[in-house]
């Protein structure tokens, strides 16, 4: 029921003298109650942190920029995947530890 997701280059949205900087990401879903949701969080995480980075206020430090595209990320995520299990009948859950350096 566990999926992982490990991503390199990850970019963050901040740069350095006109240069992209990116990450490492990597993340462990441990699933609960069958695997249909961790398999949802390692699919939708990227795609909705790529999304909310590439969002980024003008005038937001690389800190809050982060920390604002992460949060949003698990809310995002979360929403989604209730919806869609609500609609199939889904109980499955899963623990996520996500790590962005």
């Amino acid at each position: 029921e566990d999926r992982f997701v490990d991503m390199t280059k990850f970019p963050i949205g901040a740069y350095v003298n006109e240069e992209a900087l990116c990450a490492i990401a990597f993340g462990v879903f441990d699933g609960h109650g069958g695997y249909t949701c961790a398999e949802y969080c390692k699919s939708e995480i990227p795609k909705n942190l790529l999304s909310f980075l590439s969002q980024r206020k003008a005038g937001m430090s690389d800190e809050d920029a982060i920390k604002s595209a992460l949060l949003r990320t698990w809310k995002q995520t979360d929403h989604n995947f209730l919806r869609t299990a609500k609609r199939k009948g889904d109980m499955s859950g899963t623990t996520a530890c996500v790590c962005l350096f």
